[in-house]
């Protein structure tokens, strides 16, 4: 149980954020919208921490390579994934523009 605890420990708080996020939400509804700030302020520092971790991640995986000849392969694996996603992302935002 402790070494669950130690390897899920930020993600266990992270659901219980989002729980009590939730149960804020509920009960104070209008008067909730005072802790958005906090929320945007999240975001703001998990997109500043997310893009360059990504960044670095790929590119020292690249330098690290010991056969460049993979170095194709793998680019056009990073960008199809990136394509897919994108479109996934698209026919989703498209779908609640529609509907919604």
């Amino acid at each position: 149980m402790k070494k669950f605890l130690s390897n899920y420990k930020s993600t266990i708080i992270l659901l219980a954020a989002i729980i009590v996020g939730a149960i804020v939400g509920i009960i104070f509804q209008e008067k909730a919208t005072i802790l958005s700030p906090f929320g945007d302020l999240f975001l703001n520092l998990l997109l500043v921490i997310i893009i360059p971790l990504i960044f670095l991640t790929i590119t020292t995986s690249i330098s690290k390579m010991k056969t460049p000849k993979r170095l194709g392969k793998i680019i056009i694996t990073i960008i199809g994934v990136f394509v897919f996603t994108s479109i996934v992302a698209v026919v989703i935002r498209l779908t609640f523009y529609i509907f919604c």
